[in-house]
């Protein structure tokens, strides 16, 4: 998943020249495109440099120190469509990457002090604000233009700090996040250092937590139980079967539940990629969105929930890999164990029960 990405230290780790050069061409395109450029992009830009050496932007990349872009687990070499995403570290390496960071990081303050001051609208969990209010809270001089602001609109969506939901107009203009409890952690961060020490101190007490207090639950230890490998709970599909009938029909939704379920039970490694794959792609307009990723990123999602479906919504690069990878002299490494952890699968499954009861 991309989540782990950040690393201590990665803003002062020593870079090659050429590790200097990719990562100012991936930050170059990104200002240039108001969005991440793909690898196709960064390989062409990288090669206009003409370095000697002869390694290419692929080997490169590979060879950068963690933490400064965000990597893909699932595919370690991005291919030509894969977008190339830097971290916050990775933009504050970068010349001309000061005011991206700053503006990035006056955002994420006043927003963490936001969330404490002000009361959630009516009938809403969580405290939102809109483009117009975090440009406010933003120097003039940080957000001249708009192309500025759709950048740190990108930042800020790109690394989860505490956000519960995000969320962007059919024109692109204006955008609103949605922020959890857990952004308070941020309200004192200067520093991209200090940001991404705060993420990954973040991230070791979750890990710990869960270590200690595993979550309780079928779903939780469904990987324990003896016999076949139990992948999609049954409790969770009977939730499904029995959600209210009104303007979805969940016909198919609860046939790829079950079908995963026995594609995994019976071993089928590529059946199961191509299922799972088809289920993600099939459930987004339950949540009003058109595609997965908006599932991830802008649907009002639990701290633990946002996690899981943040991963199932990497996996799917996952399984072009198991959909769309052409025969080779090379092996295909893909192994049931691939899979994304069933706790994440039934998250998803049970936040569709949850959206089909709503009116």
């Amino acid at each position: 998943m991309f989540g782990i990405a950040e690393r201590r230290g990665a803003v002062t780790v020593a870079l090659s020249r050429a590790q200097g050069a990719l990562l100012q061409v991936v930050y170059d395109e990104f200002r240039a495109g108001v969005s991440w450029p793909t690898m196709y992009q960064v390989d062409r830009a990288f090669i206009r440099l003409k370095l000697r050496g002869g390694a290419s932007a692929v080997a490169i990349l590979r060879g950068l120190p963690d933490g400064l872009l965000m990597r893909n687990q699932s595919r370690p070499d991005p291919i030509p469509q894969d977008e190339i995403k830097l971290t916050i570290s990775g933009v504050a390496r970068c010349d001309g990457g000061g005011d991206d960071v700053e503006a990035f990081l006056r955002a994420v303050r006043w927003c963490a002090k936001q969330e404490v001051r002000r009361e959630p609208e009516t009938g809403q969990a969580s405290v939102r604000v809109s483009r117009k209010e975090i440009a406010r809270a933003v120097p003039a001089r940080l957000r001249a233009d708009a192309t500025r602001m759709d950048r740190l609109y990108l930042l800020l969506t790109l690394h989860h700090w505490g956000t519960v939901g995000s969320g962007r107009s059919p024109d692109g203009a204006d955008w609103e996040l949605s922020l959890g409890p857990e952004v308070r952690r941020f309200k004192n961060v200067r520093s991209a250092e200090e940001f991404i020490d705060a993420r990954v101190g973040w991230c070791e007490e979750e890990e710990r937590r869960l270590q200690t207090h595993p979550a309780a639950g079928v779903e939780q230890r469904i990987d324990d139980v003896p016999g076949p490998r139990v992948y999609v709970s049954p409790h969770v599909v009977d939730q499904l079967r029995t959600a209210p009938k009104g303007r979805w029909d969940t016909t198919k939704l609860i046939a790829l539940a079950k079908e995963l379920d026995a594609c995994v039970q019976a071993g089928h490694v590529y059946a199961s990629h191509a299922v799972l794959r088809a289920l993600l792609d099939h459930v987004p307009p339950l949540f009003g969105q058109k595609t997965f990723s908006a599932v991830a990123s802008s649907h009002s999602w639990g701290r633990t929930d946002s996690r899981y479906v943040g991963r199932l919504s990497t996996f799917r690069d996952q399984g072009d890999d198991a959909l769309h990878r052409q025969i080779s002299k090379s092996p295909d490494l893909l192994i049931l164990d691939d899979l994304p952890q069933a706790v994440a699968v039934n998250s998803l499954l049970r936040g569709c029960a949850e959206q089909l009861r709503k009116p």
